[in-house]
């Protein structure tokens, strides 16, 4: 069965090369977690289902991953980027740790900070292989 690696992101992907950063480690998919899902009309970038290359990409709102601000309109828009992953063949996994306040606390600092904080998470999760999307 073949396995592709995935990067679980916080919004804003070019604004800090993860692009780039993902090509070189060889990953096919990116599944971005943040408020592009929602079309904010302050972000023009298209951080939604379908990157431009070989990175692809489904938006999932990460504060209902993490089961916070849970109602019935916003786990509409989950389910659906879930479904659209499984009728790609893919089947979608992600930590369950709640990590999103985590990351929310850590953006009213310093964005520097808050940066270096991503990456490590990024580094991190790949190095423990916990999130993948695997052919089902």
């Amino acid at each position: 069965m073949d396995k592709k690696r995935v990067i679980r992101l916080i919004q804003h992907i070019d604004f800090w090369g993860i692009r780039e950063w993902a090509k070189e480690n060889d990953l096919d998919w990116i599944v971005v977690y943040g408020s592009q899902v929602y079309g904010d009309p302050k972000d023009d970038s298209d951080l939604d289902i379908g990157f431009a290359g070989p990175i692809k990409g489904i938006t999932v709102p990460g504060h209902l991953i993490s089961e916070m601000e849970a109602d019935e309109h916003h786990m509409d828009e989950v389910n659906a980027g879930v479904r659209y992953g499984m009728s790609k063949g893919l089947l979608i996994y992600q930590r369950q740790e709640g990590l999103f306040k985590e990351f929310i606390e850590m953006a009213k600092k310093e964005f520097s900070v808050y940066k270096k904080k991503i990456k490590q998470e990024l580094e991190e999760d790949l190095e423990e292989g916990y999130i993948i999307i695997q052919d089902v």
